[in-house]
């Protein structure tokens, strides 16, 4: 029954133009490059430092 539910559910939500299934992203692609550009020079700890997020 849940599962009939979901299905419905998504069904209707993929009617609409702005429906992604899943997780949001958490970082967006220009934020993921920064982190690897400094990875060159620094440690994990300290871009995770400077960043603010893990």
């Amino acid at each position: 029954m849940i599962v009939e539910r979901t299905k419905e559910g998504k069904a209707i939500a993929k009617q609409k133009g702005d429906f992604k299934e899943g997780r949001p992203k958490k970082f967006k692609k220009a934020q993921i490059e920064l982190a690897l550009k400094l990875l060159e020079t620094h440690s994990y700890k300290q871009i995770e430092e400077t960043t603010g997020d893990k």
